[in-house]
């Protein structure tokens, strides 16, 4: 690990405190936010001389996005940028006690205020990218639309991410019953296919917090074209290792409250013109989870000028193009960001 830091700042009503290191913090600068209840680790990576700042937002919501670093698609953005990884509340490797009541869209956006606000101080930087995946997606339209910092980001980088989520479950639940008809037909497991698709049949809106439906597109290849390519990280070791502790296994059994809190009913869909900042909408062809479909909605509904928006569709690649395809994810990102920088 290079650097730890304590800071306190008082002006953005938040402190930044010590925190431990051990074989996984081998590199970067390490931090804690804190705010509402919640202690956020912040870690910073990369090229930091090179003036570009890119912040990062998790999916889930409950993931963590320490998870990145052990991608190789970050890696080799790291090798061209800095990258600011952290982990929202209740999520990951955060700590702290939040109520409930703090699980709004309203406090995840002024958490990414706090972050930006905290880093900034730090490193100096006044404009930066942001980049969400997945749920980040939609925490990332959240803070475009109103976020105290939203003006000083240059360019938005969504890949694989939401802001309809009645729309994007409706599509993924169109996703999951094809594909269990696809299964019957092979003759694969056909009892449980068959009733996953009787499940759907007699649910025609399925909430975006619904576990079961989670649990079959599981199953599927929604997640990962091809899931026996990827080999995941051994969170075992990683468990032993700091900042991995048993605390992000805890906060997992927080992710159903924070899903039902965040996402079922929310949709930007009516507020997307709002937004002029250049985009790129980064895809994996064969999502199943947030299928491309929710893509091409955002992108004609942006008010982004045309020349400063762009979809990318990336084949044989399914909802986490920086595993599947690290190489072109990590391109896609540089081009759109050596472009608009």
């Amino acid at each position: 690990m290079k650097h730890l830091h304590t800071l306190l700042l008082t002006s953005v009503a938040m402190a930044l405190g010590l925190a431990g290191c051990g074989d996984y913090l081998e590199e970067g600068d390490y931090y804690h936010v804190s705010r509402a209840g919640a202690d956020m680790p912040v870690w910073v990576r990369g090229n930091l001389d090179s003036g570009v700042f890119i912040v990062t937002l998790h999916g889930g919501p409950g993931d963590s996005g320490h998870d990145f670093t052990l991608s190789r698609g970050f890696a080799r953005l790291e090798e061209d940028y800095a990258v600011i990884y952290w982990d929202q509340r209740a999520s990951g490797l955060s700590k702290g006690n939040p109520s409930p009541d703090t699980f709004t869209i309203e406090d995840f956006v002024a958490d990414t205020d706090g972050v930006v606000a905290a880093m900034q101080s730090v490193y100096g930087f006044e404009d930066f990218y942001l980049l969400g995946h997945s749920w980040g997606g939609a925490l990332g339209t959240a803070f475009l639309l109103d976020g105290d910092h939203r003006d000083e980001v240059r360019g938005w980088i969504d890949y694989d991410g939401d802001h309809d989520m009645p729309l994007s479950t409706a599509l993924a639940r169109e996703w999951a019953m094809a594909k269990s008809l696809d299964y019957v037909a092979e003759g694969t497991d056909v009892d449980f296919w068959s009733d996953a698709y009787d499940w759907y049949e007699a649910n025609p809106i399925v909430a975006a917090s619904d576990p079961r439906h989670y649990s079959y597109l599981s199953r599927t290849n929604a997640y990962f074209y091809n899931p026996y390519d990827y080999e995941p990280p051994n969170y075992g070791e990683l468990a032993f290792q700091s900042p991995y502790s048993m605390g992000t296994f805890q906060n997992s059994a927080r992710d159903y409250r924070l899903s039902t809190a965040l996402t079922d009913d929310l949709d930007f869909s009516d507020r997307m013109g709002e937004l002029t900042v250049p985009t790129l909408f980064l895809w994996g062809e064969e999502d199943g989870v947030i299928p491309p479909a929710v893509a091409e909605e955002a992108y004609s509904l942006i008010g982004t000028a045309p020349e400063d928006k762009r979809i990318i569709r990336i084949p044989e690649c399914a909802h986490s193009p920086h595993d599947e395809k690290p190489e072109r994810f990590a391109q896609e990102v540089s081009d759109f960001i050596e472009e608009t920088r």
